[in-house]
């Protein structure tokens, strides 16, 4: 009847400083208020149920948990079929929130989105939000060139395209668990991490890696993905309260984005980081370095899909 409860439980792998749990908290109230408790939301932070992002999506997957929320970098490991988002962490393709938003946006990203249901068979990806760009920091030695980086111990996020990045820099690629890598740090075995920043908050990397370099080749761009057999199960007025939420919720972490990205940086110098912020001259070094990596991605994301990014990312600047 019009009074069933619909529990939702909803996963990620953070900390509950991180602003993927506060804004899943603002969400839990809109959802809850607007649905006069009909909705029932439990949050599962910290990797309770799940040790990352491709677990965790395997939870939507299964309507073991009803919402999550990943980086579309993992989006990229789930299947061959969803190679083509790693178009997204394509070195120095992307300049800004706004041009990712644009292309998440346009229609050929709708249809990216829409693949995720097609070859998942129950994983919607439901919105879209830059989380923050990313930093390579260090342990001992500043970095300001790919020179600086050579033969170092560095650690990146799981996709090939990662690693084809640090390699094309010159940094040899460690594989340390997420859950690890503070501990390695601490004992020197990681000399450098390429990741975004404001994980350097939240997992308190900053303790252990004193140089930041804003190398800003990329945004971690997440999604929240929703298990859409559940979906389909509601009551059609509580689809239009969840619609109203999770639009509304997708615009309150686009803003938490654009307002964190500074506020992580002096984070970090607060907590005894030197920021190194490269110089035109420098940045071109790290971008010549890195040219070749979108040739080595074209059979994991595809020639088509890395040639529709570029165009309509020229497209978008020359308007």
């Amino acid at each position: 009847g019009p009074q069933d409860v619909f529990p939702i439980k909803i996963a990620h792998v953070l900390a509950e400083t991180d602003d993927v749990h506060l804004g899943f908290l603002e969400l839990e109230k809109m959802l809850e208020e607007r649905s006069n408790g009909r909705f029932q939301v439990d949050i599962f932070p910290n990797a309770a149920l799940s040790s990352g992002d491709e677990e965790t999506a395997e939870l939507v997957n299964s309507d073991a948990v009803q919402m999550a929320c990943i980086g579309y970098f993992s989006v990229a490991n789930l299947n061959e079929k969803l190679g083509k988002f790693s178009v997204l962490d394509l070195p120095y393709l992307f300049e800004s929130d706004d041009e990712y938003y644009a292309f998440v946006d346009s229609d050929y990203g709708q249809a990216m989105r829409d693949d995720v249901l097609k070859s998942t068979g129950n994983i919607w990806a439901a919105t879209s939000y830059v989380r923050s760009w990313h930093c390579l920091t260090s342990t001992k030695d500043p970095i300001y060139t790919p020179a600086d980086l050579k033969g170092k111990t560095t650690l990146c996020q799981s996709p090939v395209v990662f690693k084809n990045i640090v390699e094309s820099w010159g940094g040899n690629v460690a594989t340390v668990a997420f859950s690890e890598a503070y501990t390695a740090m601490q004992q020197g075995a990681i000399d450098a991490h390429l990741r975004p920043i404001n994980l350097s908050i939240s997992q308190r990397f900053y303790e252990v890696q004193k140089y930041a370099t804003l190398v800003n080749q990329g945004a971690m761009v997440n999604t929240t993905l929703v298990s859409n057999s559940w979906y389909q199960s509601l009551p059609e007025d509580l689809k239009g309260i969840f619609m109203e939420c999770l639009d509304e919720y997708e615009q309150i972490m686009r803003d938490f984005g654009e307002t964190r990205q500074a506020e992580s940086i002096q984070q970090m110098k607060d907590g005894g980081v030197t920021i190194i912020e490269l110089t035109d001259e420098q940045k071109q070094l790290w971008k010549d370095a890195a040219s070749g990596v979108a040739a080595k991605m074209a059979d994991v994301i595809g020639q088509d899909v890395i040639d529709a990014a570029t165009e309509f990312l020229a497209e978008y600047r020359a308007q």
